[in-house]
């Protein structure tokens, strides 16, 4: 899951895709209900999440470079 840090979601990486589907469905859930632990913390998720779901930075699958 490396490559959702920096919101890169990779299409080819389905079990990943499902993982962080659920995580994003429980932070909402959670969030809805008012499950937040402080709002510093809310802070740090949310860049996280916009750059994950931003889509410009998807790809089809990764490539690896060539050393």
């Amino acid at each position: 899951m490396k490559s959702f840090n920096n919101g890169c979601v990779v299409h080819g990486h389905r079990k990943e895709n499902v993982l962080a589907s659920s995580m994003s469905s429980l932070i909402a859930a959670l969030l809805s209900f008012g499950f937040q632990s402080s709002t510093s913390n809310f802070q740090e998720l949310v860049p996280i999440l916009v750059r994950t779901l931003d889509g410009r930075s998807d790809v089809e699958r990764m490539v690896k470079a060539n050393k």
